[in-house]
Parts: C-alpha cells; sequence; structure tokens
C-alpha cells in the first residue's frame, strides 16, 4: 500500500532536478557549489578577524561594509558585459580575479601583517570582482540549459547558493577555532579552481546574436 507516496515521492524528486541532468549545467552546479561554499567562509572569516585586531563591533560594521557595496553597485556593469562579452570568458577572468584576492587575505593575515584597513581594502576588491561576477554567473546558466527547464536550473543554482552560506559558515567556524583564519582563506582561494576546472569542461553552445 506504501507504493503509491513513494512513488510520487520519486517522481518529485525527479522533477524537482531535472535540470541536473543536463551535463554542462550539473559540472556547473557542482563547482558552484565548492566555490561558494569557500566564498561564505571567508564572508565569515573577514569579520572574526577584524573583531579580533579591534575588539570592536564599530570595526567590524566597517569592513563588511566595504566588502559589500561593491557588489551592489557592480551589477549593473556586470549586467552590461553579460550582454556584450563571452560569458564563458568573463567568469574565468572573474574567478581568477576573487582567487587573487582571497591568496591577498590569506598571506596578510598568516603572516601577521593584517590591520582593519589592508582586510578592508582587500574585501573591497573582492567584492568588485563579486559584484562583477553575480550577474554573468546568472546569465552563464541561461545559456547552459534549453528554456524548458531553465525555471528549474534557476531554482537549483538558487538552492545551491542557500546550501554553499550554511554549509560555509558552518565550515569557517570549525576551521577558525581549530586552525586559524588564514586556513578559511586559503581554502576560499583554492575553491575557485573548481570553477575554472568546470567551465574548461563545459561544452557552451553558441549564443544567437
Amino acid at each position: 500500500m506504501s507504493s503509491g507516496p513513494e512513488i510520487r515521492s520519486g517522481n518529485a524528486l525527479a522533477e524537482a532536478t531535472v535540470a541536473l541532468r543536463n551535463r554542462e549545467f550539473r559540472i556547473f552546479w557542482l563547482a558552484a557549489l565548492i566555490s561558494n561554499t569557500g566564498g561564505w567562509m571567508q564572508s565569515a572569516a573577514i569579520p572574526f578577524v577584524v573583531y579580533e585586531l579591534t575588539g570592536r563591533n564599530a570595526g567590524v560594521g566597517v569592513a563588511g561594509f566595504w566588502a559589500y557595496i561593491p557588489i551592489m553597485i557592480m551589477g549593473v556593469v556586470g549586467g552590461s558585459l553579460a550582454d556584450r562579452f563571452d560569458r564563458k570568458r568573463l567568469l574565468v577572468v572573474m574567478q581568477i580575479g576573487q582567487a587573487v584576492f582571497a591568496v591577498g587575505l590569506w598571506v596578510v593575515v598568516a603572516n601577521g601583517w593584517a590591520t582593519p584597513a589592508r582586510l578592508s581594502a582587500l574585501a573591497f576588491g573582492s567584492g568588485l570582482a563579486s559584484g562583477l561576477n553575480i550577474p554573468v554567473w546568472q546569465s552563464f546558466v541561461a545559456q547552459l540549459v534549453p528554456k524548458e527547464i531553465l525555471l528549474n536550473a534557476v531554482t537549483l543554482n538558487s538552492t545551491q547558493f542557500n546550501a554553499a552560506r550554511a554549509l560555509g559558515t558552518f565550515l569557517a567556524g570549525v576551521i577558525v577555532v581549530v586552525s586559524g583564519a588564514e586556513l578559511a582563506f586559503a581554502i576560499n582561494a583554492v575553491s575557485f579552481g573548481a570553477v575554472l576546472v568546470g567551465l574548461a569542461m563545459i561544452r557552451t553552445p553558441r549564443r544567437r546574436p
């Protein structure tokens, strides 16, 4: 008697993940989950380091401001770039850019050179690259899948982002306590490699002019 609900449940799961059957989207989705997890680890580690340096909540707020304000500003620019240039190549450049700033954060923290100003400057640079990346990323998803499963792909993309936020924040807390914040920055830098490898594996269809 239980076979009916189980079958319906299985069908619902299959429908909810239909976009993952698409090879290109599946590769991109997994790479995004890895990279975004690293990104949220960095986002959680920066306030921790700033608070250690200043002992004040105000310092944490200032660092957060410089990290997120460029994301809001650069979104429009990133959208324009996504319409004008090859999105795959743009993503490669932006992943490398974000990785460079993550390495910078790792270097200054690991060597004891961290100051609120340096952390804010690096967070600002990373935010610029991230702000450009987000609209290109979203546009690239639309390029990977047919129109009939685009809505499902967008939903799954949002799901992996939220999952990465929860996982990255949790892992950052564990890593900071066990090994120090510098390891969180190093892991984030390496995580961009997942997207670069994924992009190299993805065969993108030719865009219509």
